[in-house]
Formats: C-alpha cells, structure tokens, sequence
C-alpha cells in the first residue's frame, strides 16, 4: 500500500489532469523503446489494467506545486504519476528524458488514462535530442524569484544566475542536497563554472535534513526543508552575511513580492473554531486530525511577519497527513 503523503500527491495531481492538455505522439524515433497499452477509449471508468515494468520517454511536468506528472510521447491521453523514486522528478521539469518504471496500479479518471508507478531510473535524452539538459526559467522554487538557467549533470544540478552559480548536489547519507553558492565573477566562463565544483565555494550549506535548493532574489536563497505532503521548512539564508536569517514551515506555492516579501501559508498556532472547517467531520471519520493554516507575510528586510486577518481564505484547514 503506499504511503500516505505519496497518496495525498496524487489526488492533488488528480485535480490538475483537466488542466493538462491532450497528449499525443511527438517524436517518432522514441516509438521503437515504449510500451503502449490500449487507448483510453476501450476501458470503462475505474477499471484497472495490467502492470509491470516499462520503458517510457516524454517529459516532467508540474502542472500545480506538489503534482508531478509524466506525459509519456507515444500514449495518447495517458498520464503518469510518480508514487516513489530513487532520483527527483521535479530534477529533470520540461525535458525529454527516458525513464525505466514499474507500473503499480492503472485506472481512468475523466476519460483519460491514469497509471502510478514506481521510478527505477530517469536518464536525459542527449543523445537522441541535442543538450536537453539546460531550461531557462523566469523562476525557480519561489514564484518571483530570479530568473535562472538550469543545467542538469549526472551528478549535480547547477543554477546559473546573474551574479552567483548555484551547485546542488544529493548528501551521501540522506535524501537532502548539499548546496555550494559561487560568485561569478567577470571574464569567468559559467560553463566551466557550472560543469565542476571550485574546491573553496563562497558559501557550503551541508544537508541537514531533507534541503532541496528552492530559488534565488537579492542576497536571499530560499531552501526546501523536506519531502512529501507540505508542510516543509523554508530556510531563508542571507548571502551576504552568510548564515541563515529565518526558518518557517510552509505550504507550496511561495511568492515573492516587490523583492521584499514573501507570501505563503504558515502553521496556524491559534487555530479558529472547528466549525470554521466544513470537511472536519468527514476528515474525523476518517480517522485524521483537523489541522489549520494561514496566509502570512514576511518581510526579509525585518523578519517580520503579519499574519491575514481577513479576505478570501485568510485562514483554511486540512487533513494531517
């Protein structure tokens, strides 16, 4: 059976499939490696299928925060959802890549055909489709942070900005990252910079828990503290002074605003009525604790933080995990 939060991201991927446009075979040459299975159209709602291992190519895409999906290139109106894997999808977003699989379970949800399955290998397709490897973004990990460009390695992952290269490395001992932060310097080559590590970096921020390099603005980098259902920790470190200025647990998406502060939901302390949660009967039922959350804004420059106390959805609950 799997585990809760993987549960938790596929319903929330579940509410995205309509916004996923239809999926059609695009690239010929990948035909020959894929398995396919029978289109969508012959199988009734819910009705399950065969599982077992494949080879698929097609790409990573997050439609909303937390609901990866894998939109394979010869499978029309099918979708993949990750349930568990050895390498993280949200790695290699909007690149082709080949990826080897156990499929775990297949159903149909609104016509369309919905397969889970466990991750083996996620390989970039170079070879086959020139340097897929480097996507430009206008964003990273928080909404309205700085515009990066992405170069993903066998072993590492290098963010390249404006003024800093930004090295992302998986620890040896635990599922989070080692971070190293270099300032590039005029005249320097990036992709030098990009392709190894400076023995000496400007800043090296060890994993010490499940860290995921979340984006950049400013003299600030944004750290993802975990894995799984939210909340996770953000860890907001100050560059310039190099330490960490603040950590506070959150709820995907973040946004920046004005390059100053940071909106997102936080832990609610002083949680409001139960009768403010209309689901909280059928979550209690089920045996799960009514948790609550509200907006928030935090101020980088002061550390300060104002809480929502009014508007749409000021305050919202959801099932513990």
């Amino acid at each position: 059976m799997p585990h809760p939060r993987f549960i938790l991201a596929v319903l929330v991927c579940l509410a995205v499939f309509a916004a996923v446009p239809a999926m059609g075979a695009t690239v010929s040459t990948a035909k020959s490696s894929l398995q396919s299975k029978a289109p969508a159209s012959q199988k009734q709602e819910g009705e399950k299928a065969v599982k077992g291992g494949v080879t698929l190519v097609g790409k990573f895409s997050e439609p909303k925060p937390g609901g990866v999906v894998f939109t394979p290139d010869n499978e029309k109106n099918t979708v993949y959802v990750p349930m568990g894997a050895k390498t993280n999808p949200t790695d290699y977003l909007n690149i082709y890549v080949r990826i080897k699989a156990e499929v775990t379970d297949e159903f149909i949800k609104d016509g369309r055909t919905v397969k889970l399955m466990q991750i083996n290998s996620i390989e970039p397709m170079t070879g086959e489709y020139g340097d897929t490897r480097t996507t430009r973004s206008r964003s990273f990990g928080v909404r309205g942070s700085a515009p990066v460009e992405i170069t993903k390695y066998p072993d590492h992952t290098c963010y390249k900005y404006k003024l800093f290269i930004v090295h992302e490395k998986p620890h040896a001992y635990s599922q989070g990252n080692d971070i190293m932060v270099t300032p590039l310097s005029k005249g320097e080559d990036p992709v030098s910079l990009c392709e190894s590590f400076k023995d000496r970096p400007h800043m090296l921020l060890e994993n010490k828990g499940a860290n995921h390099f979340y984006g950049m603005a400013g003299p600030w980098l944004f750290i993802n503290d975990g894995t799984g259902a939210d909340p996770h920790a953000l860890i907001i470190v100050n560059m310039a002074e190099q330490k960490e200025q603040i950590t506070a647990p959150f709820f995907q998406p973040v946004v920046l605003k004005d390059n100053r502060y940071l909106e997102f939901y936080s832990l609610e302390e002083d949680p409001p009525l139960r009768s403010a949660c209309p689901q909280a009967a059928k979550w209690e039922k089920q045996g799960k604790k009514v948790l609550f959350k509200r907006k928030v804004r935090l101020d980088l420059r002061t550390n300060t933080v104002e809480k929502a106390s009014h508007g749409s959805k000021a305050v919202d609950c959801y099932p513990e995990p």
